[in-house]
């Protein structure tokens, strides 16, 4: 059966039993991986960063390079608290 004629209903399917006889670990991580890049290339096409995003995006990561991360822990925060109580 060519693919192009498979309902997605289908094409799951014979996805999932190819995946599920993959039995090497790295095959499987390298699927995943691709999956992940795959599915964030969809929602970035169906949502697409305005110019200003994108400047304001590249404004904050290259401040975090520079300065690193600014916050604390969750584990951090609570001792704060339970520490003035």
């Amino acid at each position: 059966m060519d693919a192009l004629d498979m309902t997605s209903a289908n094409l799951r399917s014979n996805i999932m039993q190819l995946v599920n006889g993959i039995q090497d670990q790295q095959v499987l991580e390298t699927i995943l991986e691709i999956l992940q890049k795959l599915r964030l290339q969809e929602k970035e096409e169906s949502a697409p960063l305005t110019e200003s995003q994108k400047r304001l995006l590249d404004e904050r990561l290259a401040e975090l390079d520079a300065n690193g991360e600014k916050g604390i822990s969750w584990e951090e925060l609570q001792a704060k608290m339970q520490s003035r109580r």
